[in-house]
């Protein structure tokens, strides 16, 4: 995977390129490893497919007691993937924590959920996700077959985003906002 540094470092990913990246064991794809912290995450553009494995999430935070700091995503085409107990974008499994998840104006989001978690927020027995948006975005699908939900905890604005499954059937009224 790639680390995101000590947590008071931003990784910025800019440009028209392409980073394929899985995470190490326990550890997420793009984020922090097993029982380390992170900075903050930006994505600006490119293609990004980052896919947990074990019990770390695609983008945030690994399994035990990990953190990261904010997930800012303002472009690109984004697809991530949680690993086992790990969500798409957030707080990978046991202890683990980060910053606020922010997603503005993003033409093409895919989220899938590890087994037994959410897309976007918590891992399971995770302590804490700071506030998540999802804004803006015309196109995000949310894959959630193996998993409990959309989002842990509900986020606070969705505005001009819509929402889909797997299946591509439009989900977004069934997402509840704080």
């Amino acid at each position: 995977g790639i680390e995101a540094g000590p947590t008071d470092a931003i990784l910025t990913i800019d440009g028209s390129g392409r980073i394929e990246v899985s995470g190490g064991a326990n550890a997420s794809a793009l984020g922090s490893g097993y029982g380390s912290s992170c900075g903050a995450i930006t994505i600006n553009g490119g293609t990004i497919i980052a896919t947990g494995v074990d019990k770390g999430a695609g983008i945030g935070s690994g399994y035990y007691h990990s953190s990261c700091g904010d997930i800012t995503i303002t472009g690109g085409i984004v697809t991530a993937t949680g690993g086992m107990n790990g969500p798409g974008i957030g707080s990978g499994y046991y202890k683990s924590s980060c910053g606020a998840i922010t997603i503005n104006a993003v033409s093409d989001v895919r989220v899938k959920s590890g087994s037994s978690t959410v897309c976007i927020g918590n891992g399971k027995s995770s302590n804490s996700v700071g506030d998540i948006k999802v804004t803006n975005c015309p196109h995000v699908i949310l894959d959630n077959s193996l998993g409990l939900g959309y989002f842990s905890p509900n986020p606070k604005d969705i505005s001009g985003s819509n929402f889909f499954d797997e299946d591509g059937s439009n989900v977004t009224d069934k997402i509840t906002v704080q």
